[in-house]
């Protein structure tokens, strides 16, 4: 408005803006983007392919950079009014909202990819052996590792301790399956 600022009225502005704007940045960048791109460069570092750890590094370090440059460009151009505009604004909602399916999609193939679950136990009628886990991929391919996911999934929205009884269950339903040669 024409007025002098002065320097603590810019500090106070920035400190407040600051954590609402950052719990954005953190959840979109960190926690979606970098999670995808660590989960697909995982699954081929883990097949032996020397482009995971790049597929990984390279996107990453891309967003880093081109957010902060962005997002201090336009920052600095539009002021305080840049939190009026992005609640105005649904952008940034659909923008979250794709992220967030997007994730969701690679979560669900990691599942196939990392969750191994296989039941060792076999059936014999007569001369015919029925291999359980054969049967079972058969009509459902990966479906024990889904089921096992699923039901950890809803142990940790129901408990408040649910990872650690999620990590028990683990340790036992691992042990005992393998004592009695279900695993």
């Amino acid at each position: 408005m024409g007025k002098p600022i002065s320097a603590e009225a810019i500090s106070s502005t920035k400190a407040a803006l600051m954590g609402p704007l950052s719990g954005i940045g953190d959840s979109i960048f960190k926690a979606t983007f970098m999670t995808i791109f660590a989960a697909i460069g995982a699954g081929l570092a883990l097949d032996g392919n020397a482009f995971g750890p790049i597929l990984f590094i390279v996107p990453n370090v891309l967003l880093n950079v081109l957010s902060r440059w962005y997002f201090i460009k336009y920052g600095h151009k539009l002021g305080t009014n840049i939190v009026s505009k992005m609640k105005q604004s649904s952008l940034l909602d659909s923008f979250v909202e794709g992220s967030t399916i997007v994730g969701m999609m690679v979560v669900g193939a990691m599942i196939n990819g990392f969750v191994k679950l296989n039941v060792a136990y076999a059936w014999t009628f007569g001369e015919k052996e029925i291999i359980v886990q054969s049967l079972i991929d058969s009509l459902i391919p990966s479906l024990l590792p889904l089921l096992l996911v699923l039901g950890f999934y809803t142990i940790l929205n129901k408990n408040k301790k649910g990872m650690y009884i999620c990590v028990v269950l683990s340790f036992v339903l691992g042990i005992v399956g393998k004592a009695i040669g279900l695993f």
